[in-house]
C-alpha cells in the first residue's frame, strides 16, 4: 500500500458497475484453493462486456414457447450453477453463465421464461441487473425471491450412444 500499488475497488465500481466487480471476482479463481488471485483490468471490463450482452439480449425476448434445446441448456446451467456455488467453485459457475448466454445469443428469439430463468440464474452473482431486468420483464416481487429454476436430470443429461452395423 505504501508503495502505490493498489487498485481501489470503488473505481472498479464506478468505472465498471458492482455487478461486474463481483463477477470478476468470483470468475478469478475457486475461492476454496489456495492460490494468488491477480487483479486484471481487462477481466473486470470483460465481465462488463458479458452484463452487457445479458442486458441486449432483453431485445430479442417475445412470448413464445420454449424449445427443447433452450430448456436443455438452461437445465444444464441451473444444474451446474447451483452444484458449482455450493461447492464455492464460483468461476466454473459464472463459465455456466457465459454458455448460456452464449447459446440464448444464437437464436433468433428468446423465450420470456427462458430469459426469466437466466435472470434468475444470474442474480446472486449480478444482483442489481438482474433485479432490473427482472422488474422489466414482468416478473413478480424480487428476482431473489424467485425459484431456483430445477430441472430433472432426464432433461439435462445427453447419451451417445455407438452403434456397429455388419462389424462397422
Amino acid at each position: 500500500k505504501s508503495l502505490g500499488n493498489i487498485i481501489d475497488p470503488l473505481d472498479m465500481i464506478e468505472k465498471y458497475g458492482a455487478d461486474a466487480v463481483r463477477m470478476y471476482l468470483a470468475f478469478i479463481g475457486p475461492y476454496n484453493e489456495p492460490g494468488n488471485y491477480p487483479w486484471n483490468l481487462d477481466g473486470v471490463e470483460a465481465m462488463r462486456r458479458f452484463l452487457d450482452r445479458v442486458y441486449i439480449l432483453r431485445e430479442k425476448v417475445q412470448d413464445v414457447p420454449v424449445p427443447e434445446e433452450i430448456e436443455r441448456a438452461i437445465g444444464k446451467a441451473s444444474n451446474k450453477v447451483g452444484e458449482d456455488t455450493e461447492r464455492f467453485k464460483l468461476n466454473t459457475a459464472v463459465s455456466a453463465l457465459m454458455v448460456l448466454v452464449r447459446t440464448l445469443e444464437g437464436f433468433p428469439v428468446v423465450p420470456r421464461p427462458a430469459y426469466r430463468a437466466l435472470l434468475t440464474i444470474l442474480a446472486p452473482y449480478a444482483p442489481h441487473l438482474a433485479e432490473y431486468l427482472w422488474g422489466e420483464q414482468g416478473g413478480a416481487g424480487s428476482v431473489h425471491e424467485a425459484s431456483w429454476p430445477e430441472y430433472a436430470h432426464e432433461v439435462v443429461s445427453e447419451v451417445t450412444i455407438g452403434v456397429q452395423v455388419n462389424g462397422k
